[in-house]
């Protein structure tokens, strides 16, 4: 599998920890979901999974489909998958926050994505790679 996606994962996750460092915050929520967003990407485009295409938002489409890949691999506790998804879901809304709203991200937002990040895509290399 070409691993351009798994790349770019590992090179937001970097990207956000610099703007972080250097007070770019609602910028560094962009690249900490999209680091979890591409791994989870590449993680389907590796197991050949097909998505429902009658699902018009292709986040929460991806985001569908990983957790069904996550419940048929077993090797996480069910309720630890619900975990997950409701992580990256939240991920996900800080990051639409961020890009599109008018209202300002704290550092601490900032650095708590970041972690996140990094714990949701430790999650899914953990339980499907």
């Amino acid at each position: 599998m070409n691993p351009v996606l798994l790349t770019k994962s590992q090179d937001n996750i970097k990207a956000s920890e610099l703007l972080i460092n250097n007070k770019f915050y609602a910028t560094s929520i962009h690249c900490s979901y999209y680091s979890v967003y591409q791994r989870l990407v590449y993680t389907l485009n590796c197991l050949k999974t097909s998505m429902n295409l009658n699902i018009s938002d292709t986040h929460k489409r991806s985001i569908d489909a990983i957790t069904q890949e996550l419940k048929k691999q077993n090797r996480a506790k069910a309720e630890d998958i619900e975990d997950f998804t409701n992580r990256i879901t939240a991920l996900k809304s800080l990051r639409k926050r961020a890009d599109y709203e008018i209202k300002m991200i704290i550092e601490s937002e900032s650095r708590d994505a970041f972690k996140e990040s990094k714990e949701l895509n430790k999650f899914l290399f953990d339980n499907i790679e």
